[in-house]
């Protein structure tokens, strides 16, 4: 209201001028008071005056010092510095007036506006020699990317800044740029990449004029950085010396930050009496000036103290406080803390539970994010560390053409031949010992981590199978120990024989499995092919299943070609649908049907095993079928499984040129197709 005003009333803007400088007092420094002084005097100079482009920098200036107080005023400030540079044709000045607008837009959560406004504004500054404009707009890009986690962008957009910034001494910018691309890395546990950032923005300050409020800034996130890697007594120490400078300064925002570390260095120390009384200081400190997200944080960090002072009702009332903004916002990470801690408050209830799947469902994007977000920072910065490279070597050469052109003498042509020469050849063979190293590094690195897979699956395979088959042995052995040792020992034997021959029979089977599985992966092993009728064999596979189908009463039906024969080694072959016929019976309720049939197609012979049981979701069916984990689920009747059979049917289906490929769905069973080579003789048919 008060900037509407300015503009339509010039009796009042030198009562409404005083009126700002008394909200600004409080300001990081005195800047803010020469702006309004300086618009107060080009406005007295009349139409000329107001039509200038000095005038038009002012006002977008001042629009960055309401930043975070009065965000109307941005707009309306930015708004005006717009249609004046609209009417001179101040290219510079539409995009800075477009860059503020993005910034209200950002700052209010308005992401597609602030995105369409920050392109605009970028396309008129590819066309300005003014590098203090396109630094800026790339420095508040490389904030709003950040805020909407696309880090990638952000990474981009902050080292495309910085050597803008590098390139014409702007020190002060690329202070701010390495400063906040510090905090990015810090937000992703890239705690040594952010301190890289923040030292060298440490050092910038002092180059840009010894700017003590921006270096205590700095010094508040290396606190923040060290406390969250776990070295607290560093972060204390630059925790208290930039408390020291920014209260001298007394600038809210970054008062009430450097009192959120303060309180973080109590919270990891466990005194949350003195944690509670730094974020009443930081909310405090905030409270004149408007931060939504700042805001967030601080009210979740109260609702984690209070919930550990056993304060359940204030901590749900923070709690609630956050979630809501989250949930304005769209700020899916903050959603997911507010769900934690609202499970914390309300303990073993429908509440907490229903909160836990929430916060789960959020965390399961999040977490699959995780690491690929890590990735994506170190990656970007490589990607744009290496291009910069090549640029630089491209103008080096050029560089040197050009020296060579203007040096080079008659007389000494054939030394200088001889000497690139060698210098050719040297650095051949360096390039050649180089890319050997980074080959055989690379390979050396792959089969480490191939190493690391197979041990931990063995390790959790052998952990499993040692579960199923100790259990049962111990029982026998116990039983056996009974019978002889107690006069109705045999009484009992004869009870529970038929649960004994159960578990015998499942110890037979995994067994079974475990051999082939070993000798699978031996590398020289030997395949016996031969023609298989598939009716023959399958009345065999059908025996051997017979006491598993009939525990769950389940159909086993053929719908097969007299005359289909496969090429495949017999042993393989049946332990491959033992393990499907099992697993189709296991997924299967009771009294389910089970239907194996077959078709000729292109050479193979198709083979399909399918269920009417439980069927799996395509999450569930990548785990189970691509994943290079061994994993298990139990079946209708809680039957309990390996996890290898799949593993097992992949890869003897592959030794023997087969293949397999699942079908399912939900509540509507499960198709296996597993196809194998006709047998030779009868191709020709």
């Amino acid at each position: 209201m008060i900037i509407k005003i300015i503009f339509k009333s010039k009796i009042s803007f030198s009562c409404i001028l005083f009126f700002l400088l008394g909200l600004l007092l409080n300001a990081q420094d005195s800047s803010k008071d020469s702006l309004i002084q300086q618009i107060q005097t080009i406005r007295n100079e009349g139409e000329q005056g107001i039509k200038s482009n000095i005038y038009v920098d002012l006002l977008t200036e001042l629009a960055v010092k309401y930043r975070y107080r009065n965000a109307d005023s941005i707009l309306l400030l930015a708004d005006e510095a717009l249609k004046l540079s609209d009417k001179t044709n101040y290219t510079d000045g539409k995009a800075f007036s477009l860059l503020r607008k993005a910034d209200y837009y950002s700052d209010t959560g308005k992401e597609e506006k602030a995105n369409e406004l920050y392109t605009r504004s970028k396309k008129l500054a590819a066309a300005s020699r003014n590098p203090i404009l396109r630094v800026e707009i790339l420095k508040s890009i490389a904030t709003h990317e950040f805020v909407s986690q696309n880090l990638e962008n952000t990474v981009k957009a902050s080292y495309e800044g910085i050597e803008i910034a590098s390139d014409n001494k702007l020190f002060e910018l690329e202070s701010k740029l390495r400063h906040n691309l510090g905090y990015c890395y810090s937000s992703y546990k890239l705690y040594d990449e952010a301190l890289v950032e923040y030292l060298i923005a440490d050092s910038l300050w002092t180059l840009a004029k010894g700017n003590s409020y921006q270096r205590a800034t700095t010094l508040s996130n290396i606190a923040l950085n060290a406390i969250e890697k776990g070295d607290l007594n560093l972060g204390k120490s630059y925790s208290e010396e930039s408390i020291a400078i920014l209260e001298q300064q007394n600038e809210p925002l970054w008062l009430s930050r450097v009192y959120r570390t303060k309180c973080r260095y109590y919270i990891k120390k466990q005194n949350y009496e003195k944690a509670l009384k730094w974020i009443k200081k930081s909310d405090s400190a905030l409270s004149i000036i408007y931060n939504p997200r700042d805001q967030m944080e601080i009210d979740l960090t109260r609702s984690t103290i209070l919930n550990n002072l056993n304060n359940q009702s204030e901590a749900k009332k923070y709690a609630l406080i956050t979630l809501e903004a989250a949930l304005s916002f769209k700020d899916s990470l903050t959603q997911a803390k507010s769900y934690d801690i609202l499970e914390k408050i309300e303990g073993q209830t429908k509440n907490a539970y229903a909160y836990h799947q929430k916060s789960e469902k959020i965390r399961s994007l999040l977490n699959e994010n995780g690491k690929v977000q890590n990735l994506a920072l170190l990656r970007a910065k490589m990607d744009f560390a290496k291009e910069k490279e090549k640029l630089n070597l491209k103008n080096l050469r050029n560089n040197l053409t050009q020296q060579k052109h203007f040096q080079w003498i008659t007389a000494a042509l054939l030394t200088t031949i001889i000497i690139a020469l060698i210098v050719y050849k040297s650095n051949r063979r360096e390039k050649l010992l180089n890319k050997q190293l980074e080959e055989k590094t690379k390979i050396l690195s792959e089969s480490q981590t191939i190493l690391n897979q197979i041990n931990n699956n063995q390790d959790k395979l052998f952990s499993i199978v040692g579960h199923d088959l100790r259990g049962p042995i111990v029982s026998l052995r116990e039983l056996v120990d009974f019978t002889l040792e107690n006069k109705s020992g045999k009484e009992y034997f004869t009870r529970f024989a038929p649960k004994l021959r159960k578990d015998l029979d499942h110890i037979h089977f995994t067994l079974d499995n475990l051999l082939s599985w070993g000798q699978s992966q031996m590398k020289g092993a030997t395949i016996r092919k031969e023609a298989i009728n598939l009716i023959e064999e399958f009345k065999t596979i059908h025996q051997f299943c017979q006491k598993t189908l009939d525990q769950k009463s389940i159909t086993l039906k053929q719908d097969l070609s007299e005359n289909l024969e496969v090429s495949c080694d017999r042993n393989h072959f049946n332990i491959v649908f033992r393990n499907l016929i099992c697993n189709a019976t296991k997924f299967s309720n009771e009294n389910g049907t089970v239907i194996i049939s077959a078709v000729k197609k292109e050479g193979n012979v198709v083979i399909s095993i399918r269920d009417n049981g439980i069927g799996m979701s395509q999450e569930v069916l990548n785990k189970v079928f691509n994943s290079s984990e061994h994993y298990s689920t139990f079946g209708t009747n809680n039957e309990r499984g390996t996890g290898l059979g799949i593993k097992l049917c992949k890869e003897m289906l592959k030794r023997n040129n087969g293949s397999i490929c699942p079908e399912s769905k939900v509540n509507s069973g499960t198709i296996i197709y597993v196809a194998l080579p006709i047998a030779k003789r009868q191709q020709s048919a």
